[in-house]
């Protein structure tokens, strides 16, 4: 599963690099003001897969502010699966099509119970904990509404089980 993963994370980068590459100068593509939403395929710690999904307003070229949910698990079923939700910015750098960001994600992370468990929420409330997530990445855009991005960040969590947890998180997505 993991080696599928990278390997299509691999080739979606890639392909994303050439497309890049051969965009002209004078055909620039710039994002536009108004309302903007993402979904991405994430892992966190190479072991909970799962999606974000986030939705707001882009107020320029360069800043977007907005809320989203996401899931994840681990696909054997050894460990809960987890929830979030969270208020999420990201700065696009660059005033071009392609273009590096950055970004902050922070809200709240809960455990729903182990994938497949008879009573899956028997253990609701034992992880519930803060979240912050700085990241960076590189943001495409294939016309005003569409894009895609490839970011990597760490989940920061701080609650009353753990005093400090850091998670490496990577994530793929389309921009809409």
């Amino acid at each position: 599963m993991k080696k599928r993963l990278f390997a299509a994370v691999l080739l979606f980068t890639c392909a994303s690099f050439i497309w890049s590459a051969s965009a002209s100068e004078q055909d620039e593509i710039h994002r536009s003001a108004g309302y903007r939403g993402s979904i991405s395929l994430t892992d966190q710690y190479l072991f909970w897969v799962g999606f974000d999904t986030s939705h707001g307003w882009m107020f320029d070229e360069h800043h977007y502010l907005g809320g989203g949910v996401g899931f994840a698990t681990v696909p054997d079923g050894s460990w809960p699966t987890i929830a979030h939700v969270f208020v999420d910015y990201s700065a696009y750098i660059l005033k071009r099509s392609s273009t590096p960001t950055a970004g902050v994600k922070a809200g709240y992370m809960m455990s729903f119970g182990v994938l497949g468990d008879q009573r899956p929420l028997k253990d609701f409330g034992e992880m519930s904990v803060f979240e912050i997530e700085p990241n960076v990445g590189w943001s495409w855009a294939f016309n005003e509404d569409l894009g895609m991005c490839l970011s990597i960040g760490a989940t920061i969590l701080v609650g009353s089980q753990w005093t400090t947890a850091v998670m490496p998180k990577l994530s793929v997505g389309f921009e809409f």
